[in-house]
């Protein structure tokens, strides 16, 4: 081997040469936008709160520093720290003012995550050590046109165990040259003092790496293996066709083969709707992060479920960021409504009776969370019947006077007393009470939030922030000490899916607990603790069914905070393929699902004072003489509102086919004849 031969040198390309990533080099990008605005969003001007269009801003700003370089004669390069420095400036973060200690730590803190991400992303070719070991040459070096620092290039080439085969190199942020213009092979052949017929480069690029090589003279090889160089179109593809990759990969998940027994319908259906569920638990991660909640409070009883996929999804690390710690809370409508009140009077209890505005004093008495005999005599002196409801309660002059009675007042507020303490100890066992101004995040499945109301007027020292589902348009005035934050669809911002809310009690169904509904609470041994009703019919349904559905979304966790983190989706990108799915629940129901729905009681203490059963019916006959008696078309339309979910009702396989047909022609009927009545 001649002295020329001796000193060949062998640059290699990083990108799709060396190193390959699971997804779009842009999703890198997409991450690091995703984890400023989850960290600073509060920072940012409203209309720059949105991943994609931090992202785009960045783009913007490497734009710009790279024309700057190249009016300065350099070429169109720039480094990741500048970029940071000018993006922050474009987005509008000017809370941290440039050069200060603060904009520095943040720029350091935005570099790591970068490089974690590439880490975590990226892997070693398949091939090309194989490639490499068979071209002899003295040194081996990477050479990559690229924003990152050599040093960090190192650090990655490390991460995957590549540093033996290419200890050192170049990156042209460092230098202002890139391989484009092929300044960058001539700047590395004059620092190691070497011919171009000396040199010898590979790379992916038939440009960059081929083309401007040899019309330097430089031996260029061009690296692109059919199978991986597939996989880098299909990321393209994916990345350029967000929605449709979430529902391939949806479709995907859903018709992979499950080992062993064959599963449950239920725990199929699971898997098919997992990502409804796993979307809304990264609404509230990132918005918890960005509220800076110093702890969450999972509501019972949706919430136990809540609570498990939040656990399970948080040790995935979807987004990089750790979200705040997260216990569960035994609370109830029925158990914090009392305890919130100042006092019984009409302007107190119109936070029930403006949901509630037909009510019974036994349903009042319920809602209270008290026995009715004590008021037995008070009620009978004013000619009031404790089962007859009263419209418009706090207008009606009997209930007016029965409330503003001396031993009526006495015995209530006693009772409101009794309440609160008992609720105030209960707080106090998971670490909440008044004598510390927290910032506390609660999440339920949502429709109004009125628990989490009653813990605000309870607790006013506390901020409060609510994460729901769905929220429906409030009823009552809200706390200051309040916001909520809805994920699904937020009347109280506007109508779009109004629809979502017309039948929620499937969702609450999917959702439940076999422990039972809080109803109060006593003081034990161990201190104040949850008195919780368990129903056996509600537990066999949950057994059966419900179960078994959520093993299957908790089963797909894994696979979904994988896709997450490597693609970076947020909540918001995974919104319009979840609410195909809460449409297909509602509108296309499995059989198991309906069956289910329509076995059960669902509790309506609060407010209605007693349960709905779903299972009650009315007669073919009822429904085939509705369109011509008005008895009957008023019993049908009573029970139409019962059951509150139509689509059920038709998939249900325990109702028969003549009484569905029988229906199916009713509603057709009555919507005709109101359409005509509306003309």
């Amino acid at each position: 081997m001649n002295q020329a031969q001796r000193r060949t040198v062998l640059t290699i390309d990083i990108w799709d040469t060396l190193l390959r990533r699971e997804c779009h080099p842009d999703c890198v990008k997409l991450h690091v936008s995703r984890y400023l605005l989850t960290l600073y969003g509060n920072l940012l001007p409203e209309e720059k709160r949105d991943a994609w269009t931090l992202m785009r801003q960045r783009q913007l700003a490497e734009k710009h520093i790279g024309s700057e370089a190249k009016n300065a004669g350099l070429d169109d390069e720039y480094s990741l720290l500048d970029v940071y420095d000018r993006w922050l400036d474009l987005i509008g973060i000017t809370q941290i003012t440039r050069g200060s200690p603060q904009r520095s730590a943040l720029i350091e803190s935005i570099a790591s995550i970068e490089l974690e991400q590439e880490q975590r992303v990226t892997y070693p070719d398949p091939t090309i050590r194989t490639t490499i070991e068979e071209i002899e040459v003295e040194q081996r070096m990477f050479l990559s046109d690229f924003y990152m620092p050599a040093t960090q290039l190192r650090a990655l080439l490390d991460h995957h165990r590549l540093s033996e085969l290419v200890p050192n190199g170049w990156s042209s942020c460092d230098i202002g040259y890139n391989k484009r213009s092929g300044r960058l092979f001539t700047q590395v052949q004059g620092e190691l003092g070497i011919q171009p017929q000396q040199h010898i480069h590979i790379g992916d690029n038939p440009n960059a790496d081929v083309f401007a090589a040899k019309k330097l003279g430089i031996e260029a090889i061009h690296f692109q293996p059919q199978a991986e160089h597939n996989k880098r179109l299909q990321h393209a593809r994916a990345f350029n066709a967000r929605q449709a990759a979430l529902e391939k990969a949806s479709a995907d998940w859903t018709n992979e083969t499950v080992q062993g027994e064959t599963p449950h319908p239920a725990y199929q259906y699971g898997r098919q709707t997992s990502l409804l569920w796993i979307g809304f638990i990264l609404h509230i991660m990132q918005h918890a992060i960005t509220d800076k909640v110093e702890q969450l409070f999972f509501f019972t009883r949706e919430g136990e479920f809540f609570h498990r996929l939040y656990q399970k999804l948080a040790a995935e690390d979807p987004i990089g960021i750790t979200p705040p710690p997260a216990q569960l809370l035994e609370v109830s409508r029925i158990a914090t409504f009392s305890a919130s009140l100042k006092q019984a009077s009409s302007d107190e209890l119109m936070r029930l009776w403006s949901q509630y505005s037909i009510q019974s004093p036994r349903a009042l008495f319920a809602s209270l969370d008290i026995e009715p005999e004590a008021f037995q005599e008070a009620l009978d002196r004013l000619g009031m019947d404790i089962d007859t409801p009263i419209q418009l309660p706090w207008k009606d002059p009997r209930m007016q006077n029965f409330l503003q009675q001396p031993e009526t007042q006495q015995r209530l507020n006693a009772h409101l007393g009794n309440k609160r303490e008992q609720l105030l100890g209960y707080l106090q066992t998971h670490g909440i009470d008044s004598d510390s101004s927290r910032n506390l995040g609660i999440v339920d499945i949502g429709w109004r939030g009125s628990i989490q109301d009653n813990l605000a007027h309870t607790l006013p020292e506390i901020t409060w922030h609510g994460y729901y589902l769905a929220l429906n348009r409030f009823l009552n005035h809200q706390p200051g000490n309040s916001s909520k934050n809805a994920w699904a669809t937020n009347l109280n911002v506007n109508n779009r899916f109004a629809e979502l809310l017309d039948s929620v009690a499937p969702f609450e169904m999917l959702c439940n607990s076999p422990n039972g509904s809080v109803t109060g609470y006593q003081r034990t041994a161990r201190g104040v603790q949850a008195i919780r009703l368990v129903d056996q019919q509600e537990n066999r349904v949950f057994e059966e069914s419900i179960r078994h559905y959520q093993a299957g979304v908790i089963d797909s966790i894994a696979f979904w905070a994988r896709l997450i983190r490597i693609q970076a989706y947020s909540a918001q990108e995974i919104r319009p393929c979840a609410l195909k799915m809460w449409h297909g629940i509602i509108n296309t129901p499995p059989a198991f699902l309906a069956h289910a729905y329509f076995r059960l009681n669902h509790n309506e203490t609060f407010g209605a004072g007693g349960f709905s059963n779903k299972a009650q019916s009315v007669s073919t006959w009822d429904i085939l003489r509705s369109p011509y008696s008005t008895k009957h078309r008023a019993r049908t339309r009573d029970y139409l509102r019962e059951i509150g979910w139509l689509p059920g009702l038709y998939a249900n396989p325990g109702i028969s086919t003549s009484f569905k047909l029988s229906l199916r022609m009713m509603v057709k009927m009555l919507w005709l004849r109101n359409r005509l009545l509306r003309r």
